[in-house]
């Protein structure tokens, strides 16, 4: 019972070789200076789901059933998806929520890129997408609609330094822009 298995353990040592590798082996798919145009729909699916996971977290925000440090957890992930600080703090505020329902679920549907991902400088590339957005107050047996309106957000791929372990790569990243109201 107390015998040692047959597998072998992965020393830490091999362990950090083949994460290097593995860093290695996609360097030049996240550092290129350059994208193809499959690299850049790969991008704006990318901007789809942070927008996906945007309506994840506010709900998880305004939502009372949820202990407060999970809720600011969430508020501090989402404040990752914004290119600004004013982005983020603007993308934090409901719209039309009122504080008389225990919980918000914001749904997200009907998502169209409506200016592709396109070369703005060498290390920066913008675009848009376009959504309808419905946010639902939720109580005990009672949902109303608070908020039903299409939408729209910006969407920025740029080339931002991230660690790697120890390394430390310059690698394109998505963010999510402005929020507005659809034209």
């Amino acid at each position: 019972m107390a015998a040692p298995t047959c597998e072998e353990e992965i020393s830490p040592v091999d362990a950090r070789r083949n994460q290097i590798d593995r860093l290695e082996a996609v360097r030049d798919d996240f550092t290129s200076e350059s994208l193809s145009d499959k690299h850049l729909e790969v991008f704006e699916f990318k901007a789809v789901e942070k927008l996906m996971d945007y309506a994840d977290y506010l709900g998880i925000i305004y939502s009372e059933g949820y202990a407060a440090s999970f809720r600011q957890q969430a508020r501090q992930n989402l404040t990752g998806f914004f290119n600004t600080s004013e982005n983020s703090a603007a993308a934090l505020i409901p719209r039309s929520f009122s504080g008389s329902y225990q919980s918000c679920i914001i749904l997200v549907d009907s998502v169209e890129i409506i200016d592709p991902l396109h070369r703005e400088t060498d290390t920066r590339y913008t675009g848009s997408m376009s959504y309808a957005e419905m946010m639902l107050g939720i109580n005990n047996g009672d949902t109303i609609i608070f908020n039903q309106s299409h939408r729209t957000i910006e969407i920025i791929l740029q080339m931002d330094y991230k660690d790697f372990g120890e390394k430390s790569l310059l690698v394109w990243e998505v963010l999510l822009g402005e929020i507005g109201p659809a034209d």
